[in-house]
């Protein structure tokens, strides 16, 4: 059976397609990522716009087109933070639906905090996944394929560029502002496990210090706390069309890069991390691997 695991977040929309192997894993057949920041404005306007549901439509359309050629049979979709917030989210999710041909089911934070650790660890090591997305952060620890601890938090990148960072590069005082805003939402303690971050402010940053944006040379790399200081020291001096030009940003993920770096080193520095390795996974791996 092909399954397609879409994951609608407050800026990505991401779709993985997958089936099980005879052997019982999981096997790749596509992975997409595409930008349709669904959350603009949502923090401060409480829905979310028709541009915003325009551009998630036409990347839904041609997600829909990848599924009918590769004849997937099972459609799973879920959305996260922004939908979760917005007012005006079963009209949405109804207009969502139709077009890819599957009901999105809009899970809340504990859940999206456990798909997001099953997806991104891939043995029963100790681990503290970080996955900062655009509308919330989820932080989640365990061991052996048990959760210990889940925790989501609601800060992300989209969500404290709108509050924080109305020009770029923000002011010293702004980003002592969102610091400490930052610091005092996170939880107090975490288990010292093995930290894995997740998701496009973590594979972003590791593309900065790769040179460009190379899959095999992300997944895995070991990101150290100067290192990620230093390109979010670098972040916070430039503007948007000078962050654009850095090799491996993304064009629509320049604007909310800064925040979303900010949040990575506040949370390594309050919890003592000196490096973190990061991962190309997460949530649409753990409901793809939920179904199969």
């Amino acid at each position: 059976m092909r399954v397609a695991a879409i994951d609608i977040g407050t800026n990505t929309l991401l779709m993985t397609i997958g089936e099980r192997t005879h052997g019982g894993t999981l096997r790749v057949l596509r992975d997409e990522h595409s930008i349709a920041r669904l959350g603009a404005g949502v923090d401060a306007a409480g829905n979310i716009g028709s541009e915003a549901i325009e551009r998630a439509a036409n990347i839904l359309r041609h997600y829909r087109t990848i599924c009918d050629e590769l004849n997937v049979q099972t459609v799973v979709a879920v959305g996260t933070s922004a939908l979760r917030d917005a007012a005006n989210r079963d009209k949405v999710c109804a207009a969502l639906g139709n077009i890819i041909g599957a009901e999105i089911r809009v899970i809340d934070g504990a859940t999206e905090a456990a798909l997001s650790f099953r997806g991104t660890t891939e043995s029963n090591a100790p681990a503290v996944v970080i996955d900062i997305g655009g509308g919330s952060t989820e932080i989640i620890a365990g061991r052996n394929c048990l959760i210990e601890y889940r925790e989501s938090v609601n800060i992300g990148a989209v969500r404290l560029t709108e509050r924080f960072f109305d020009t770029l590069p923000p002011k010293k005082e702004t980003v002592y502002a969102v610091t400490e805003f930052i610091f005092r939402q996170l939880p107090d303690t975490l288990p010292t496990y093995h930290p894995i971050a997740v998701a496009g402010t973590a594979t972003t940053l590791a593309a900065i210090a790769c040179g460009g944006f190379f899959p095999e040379r992300i997944y895995g790399y070991k990101l150290s706390l100067d290192e990620a200081t230093a390109i979010t020291e670098r972040l916070l001096r430039l503007s948007p069309p000078e962050i654009i030009a850095i090799p491996g940003v993304h064009s629509q993920r320049a604007d909310i890069l800064p925040a979303g770096a900010v949040i990575l080193i506040s949370i390594m520095k309050k919890f003592n991390l000196n490096a973190c390795t990061i991962s190309t996974r997460g949530l649409r791996f753990g409901v793809l691997l939920e179904i199969i």
